[in-house]
């Protein structure tokens, strides 16, 4: 008998045998296995179970193989990853192949690509006009970390970041402050859609196009408001994707809601220039 499960439902089945199932607090198996992301293969993380006879064991591999290294220069401060070296033997892993080895059944876990592989992120946004940070917080605080090379972001995820850098810098918009609840550009989320068939299939990973969501810290939506958070995202159209007349042409015009304490704007950079 052959059963294919996600880690999610391996997790389910564990708990309901009685063993205990470490937390995400304890054994984070997010390294590279956190939130699958909806444009991503929804198999890219699963567990194959299959029957043998008991006592069987999987063969062990080097946790320090260079090949399951995270490799990322942002790793000891950001928060984002809890696993740097043996990725393809994460601990919630292990203790599941050693649950499943005790009732005789060989276990096997398929990791998928272990870099560039996230397609969506939310990132904060704090900082000054002059100096913004965009990145994820650091461990155990609220201060924002930037990581420009994450090697866990899809590589256009990573430009757009930077893109957005430098156009609060050049239109001075002030990131958000935790501390007395001030600011305006709070928090981005930047999806990757590695499903455009717009494009050509062998293009369609190296240059997705990046869906820019910005979150604006505001108690309403009036004049200013609105001619602030167009400055801003007529700016990240130019510097990064295109004249506005191409925008106008591909359909793709910004979409802004608002709610009690936040706008939120979206507009989807094209692969051209980036």
């Amino acid at each position: 008998m052959l059963e294919a499960v996600t880690l999610s439902k391996f997790g389910k089945i564990y708990r309901s045998l009685g063993s205990h199932f470490p937390s995400r607090h304890q054994h984070n198996a997010n390294a590279v296995f956190r939130e699958t992301p909806k444009v991503s293969s929804p198999c890219r993380n699963s567990v194959t179970v299959r029957s043998a006879s008991r006592g069987v064991t999987a063969t062990k591999r080097d946790p320090t193989d260079s090949r399951w290294s995270l490799d990322c220069p942002h790793f000891d401060r950001c928060a984002g990853c809890v696993l740097d070296v043996g990725l393809d033997s994460p601990p919630v892993a292990t203790d599941g192949e050693a649950f499943f080895n005790s009732l005789g059944i060989s276990f096997q876990l398929s990791t998928g690509d272990i870099h560039a592989w996230r397609c969506r992120v939310r990132l904060a946004v704090r900082g000054t006009t002059a100096h913004p940070r965009i990145g994820l917080f650091e461990r155990n605080s609220h201060n924002v970390v930037p990581i420009p090379k994450c090697r866990v972001h899809h590589p256009r995820i990573n430009q757009t970041a930077q893109l957005v850098e430098k156009v609060v810098k050049k239109c001075k918009i002030e990131p958000y402050s935790e501390k007395g609840g001030t600011g305006k550009l709070r928090y981005l989320q930047l999806t990757a859609n590695t499903y455009d068939t717009r494009l050509a299939r062998k293009q369609r990973y190296t240059e997705a196009p990046v869906q820019v969501v910005i979150v604006w810290n505001t108690s309403k939506m009036d004049g200013e408001t609105d001619m602030q958070l167009r400055k801003l995202t007529e700016a990240i159209w130019r510097e990064g994707a295109s004249p506005i007349g191409i925008r106008k042409s591909i359909g793709l015009t910004p979409v802004m809601k608002a709610s009690r304490h936040v706008a939120t704007m979206k507009l989807c950079l094209p692969a051209t220039h980036m």
